[in-house]
């Protein structure tokens, strides 16, 4: 019953942003208030229930190093997971992050256009340091073979150093049970909204259809389409921000033309200093190598082309 709740109410939060977006939003604030009020009440609701259900199987759940993950963990290697809900582009940001683009390359991510990712698949992550560190592109939750419920365990999410959680304009069971389940087994994560061009892109065309309709052929200026992308990335990373009790949210876009774009170099740099956190004691000469990003358009340049 805290599922069907949940996921009513998320439709129903969904449908309204979609309805509203950026140029209403700031006209009818109390529109999304309301949607949101009810998606974060299932919220809790479903985190609730949950929990009693962790409880309840803590003695039966055991998280044992799975043998996917033994030969790196027994090299120290330094292990990065990306997970999330099938679809919200998980083997795209493994691609972009490591600047990979070419399907011809050994080291590309398969992108499943037929399905998603069934097994998980581990990469070199560019860092120069005594010890390796991979990047795992791990099937969604829900996915066959890896039921919500014993997520999780079956992919030992809690032995990885760092989990960068995807998701997109979608609010899912997923997001909160990995969520809870990265908390209580204290692993740094990064909650990362990708495909956020996409939100950027609606907004300016809404905005733009509002011009076109006062029939002058009126285009948007440039300062008004800084500001309906300001807009855009607030209310996306208010909204998670709010549901999922975290302090910063990434927004991002793993198309090239927008690597440089949006929250994409911070996520970098903030990995970065995470990885070099966590195994600072074990080896303190851990750097990203940097890439050469020298035929990357400048990130005003690339917002710009949006419309």
């Amino acid at each position: 019953e805290a599922r069907k709740m949940f996921k009513r109410a998320s439709q129903f939060f969904v449908n309204t942003r979609e309805s509203t977006g950026v140029v209403l939003n700031r006209s009818a604030p109390e529109i999304v208030s309301c949607a949101r009020r009810r998606l974060e009440g299932a919220v809790n609701t479903l985190r609730n229930a949950n929990k009693e259900l962790r409880d309840a199987q803590a003695d039966l759940l055991a998280y044992p190093v799975p043998e996917y993950l033994a030969p790196a963990q027994e090299q120290g290697a330094i292990m990065i997971g990306v997970t999330g809900y099938p679809g919200v582009g998980k083997s795209s940001w493994v691609n972009a992050v490591r600047r990979v683009s070419s399907p011809n390359d050994p080291d590309y991510a398969e992108i499943c256009v037929d399905g998603p990712t069934m097994e998980p698949m581990m990469y070199k992550f560019p860092v120069q340091t005594q010890k390796p560190c991979v990047i795992w592109d791990l099937p969604g939750v829900g996915t066959a073979g890896y039921p919500p419920e014993k997520y999780l365990q079956k992919l030992g999410i809690r032995h990885f150093d760092v989990v960068v959680l995807i998701t997109d304009q979608r609010f899912t069971e997923a997001e909160l049970l990995l969520l809870d389940d990265l908390r209580h087994w204290n692993v740094p994560f990064f909650m990362v909204r990708n495909k956020i061009d996409l939100d950027v892109e609606r907004e300016l065309d809404a905005e733009q259809d509002v011009l076109d309709n006062r029939g002058f052929g009126d285009q948007i200026e440039d300062d008004e389409r800084r500001e309906i992308v300001r807009d855009t990335l607030i209310n996306v990373k208010e909204d998670l921000s709010i549901l999922h009790h975290v302090d910063s949210v990434y927004c991002i876009s793993s198309i090239k033309q927008f690597w440089h774009s949006f929250d994409f170099p911070r996520l970098e740099q903030d990995l970065t200093v995470t990885l070099r956190r966590q195994r600072a004691s074990e080896d303190s000469s851990i750097e990203l190598v940097e890439a050469d990003l020298g035929d990357m358009a400048a990130s005003g340049n690339a917002l710009l082309r949006l419309a």
